[in-house]
């Protein structure tokens, strides 16, 4: 089994001000411009999926301080008009508000575009469920997955 997984869903009257973090540059990237994230995917699992042909990852919101990525949302494409946003920081770079801004800025982004974004986090994972509240989002649902035993 998998999950618990909770997820949330925003609307664009239930989205919060922009978060402002000093120092930092948010970039939305397409496919093109974020496929050299993939090399240090260890560090943005939940921002990208596993590459090749499978892949939905459609857009991301990196966050740059001094030019180093410090965060990434990344947004895909789980059918046609709801994406899921997955984000993560980088170890050093915690505790800056730097989840909520790429989240918010993917959010929007997404709302503009009208795509309907939700996010997803483990039921156990207080912090991430806190980013989600901060950006706008409310608790929509939980789901379960079951997965094949391994032998």
């Amino acid at each position: 089994m998998g999950g618990p997984h909770l997820r949330f869903l925003c609307a664009s009257d239930t989205l919060k001000p922009e978060p402002r973090v000093e120092g930092v540059e948010v970039r939305l990237l397409g496919p093109a411009e974020f496929a050299h994230l993939y090399a240090q995917r260890t560090g943005l699992s939940n921002a990208l999926g596993e590459p090749g042909p499978e892949n939905t990852d459609r857009l991301v919101a990196a966050a740059y301080s001094d030019g180093t990525l410090v965060a990434a949302a990344g947004a895909s494409e789980d059918a046609p008009r709801l994406w899921q946003i997955g984000v993560d920081t980088i170890a050093g770079a915690r505790q800056r508000g730097l989840a909520s801004l790429v989240v918010w800025q993917l959010t929007a982004r997404l709302l503009r575009d009208g795509i309907a974004p939700y996010y997803s986090t483990l039921i156990s994972n207080l912090i991430s469920q806190r980013v989600a509240g901060l950006v706008g989002y409310w608790p929509a649902w939980i789901e379960m997955e079951a997965r094949p035993i391994r032998r």
